[in-house]
């Protein structure tokens, strides 16, 4: 998919897991794959995965569990009949930062390896509004574009 992205759906189930999961984990980062459609310049994600069993959590990195992710996306891509696929990866951040140079040259991997077969994959990352416990995260949206990271909007649908 090469055409240019101007927003990102998410529905509320994904969002509601993406919240569950980087709360659960905090103050550990923790993520998983994006799956879902793109709608002309709209991607709208139907579902995020959690970071399965043998996922590895640090403060300031995460490696989720591939086998996990391609099991989900095989059942959940099957289940649509084709409809949803791959998008990208999710991630939180123990801080409310964006990118990092790490998550920038893991879209371009991402972009560039034919296992993937994702040429504008898209990053949501989970950022804590707060360092209580229980906090809420916000939600972002970022698209690799000619080796850039670049956000654009949120839409949480209900």
């Amino acid at each position: 998919m090469t055409a240019t992205i101007t927003e990102v759906c998410i529905s509320a189930q994904a969002a509601e897991l993406i919240q569950v999961e980087s709360n659960s984990k905090w103050p550990h980062e923790t993520g998983g794959i994006a799956l879902g459609r793109f709608e002309g310049s709209t991607v709208r994600i139907h579902q995020a995965t959690p970071p399965g069993p043998n996922a590895k959590h640090g403060l300031a990195s995460f490696v989720r569990d591939g086998d996990f992710a391609q099991q989900e996306l095989e059942r959940v891509f099957s289940e649509s009949t084709g409809s949803v696929d791959y998008i990208g990866e999710w991630h939180s951040h123990t801080l409310h930062v964006g990118p990092s140079p790490r998550d920038r040259r893991s879209m371009e991997f991402i972009a560039k390896s034919s296992q993937y077969s994702a040429a504008n994959p898209v990053l949501l990352l989970a950022l804590p509004r707060g360092l209580l416990r229980d906090r809420t995260y916000e939600i972002q949206a970022f698209v690799l574009v000619a080796s850039m990271l670049v956000q654009v909007p949120v839409i949480k649908e209900s």
